[in-house]
C-alpha cells in the first residue's frame, strides 16, 4: 500500500506525501508496520535526499530519540 501511495504521491503532488501513525495494542505489530513503510520511503525515491536535502545523519538522532520515549512502553 505503501510503495502505491509513493507513487500516486509522485505523479500527483511532486512527490510530497505524508504517514500518520494510529495508535494500537500490538506493539509489535505497529513497530513492524512502520519499519516496513519507512523502508519502502527509502526504497522508492531515489531523489528524496535531494529534494529534501535531508540525510540520514539528520534522521538517525530523531529515530533513536523515538525509540527511547517508546521502550518505557514496550512489553517484557
Amino acid at each position: 500500500m505503501a510503495k502505491r501511495l509513493l507513487g500516486l504521491a509522485e505523479k500527483f503532488a511532486g512527490g510530497r506525501i505524508a504517514f500518520l501513525l494510529e495508535g494500537g495494542y500490538d506493539l509489535a505489530a505497529l513497530k513492524n508496520s512502520v519499519a516496513a513503510v519507512l523502508s519502502t520511503m527509502q526504497n522508492s525515491v531515489t531523489s528524496a535526499d535531494e529534494r529534501l536535502n535531508v540525510s540520514a545523519s539528520c534522521i538517525e538522532p530523531l529515530l533513536r530519540r523515538i525509540q527511547q520515549v517508546h521502550e518505557k512502553y514496550r512489553l517484557s
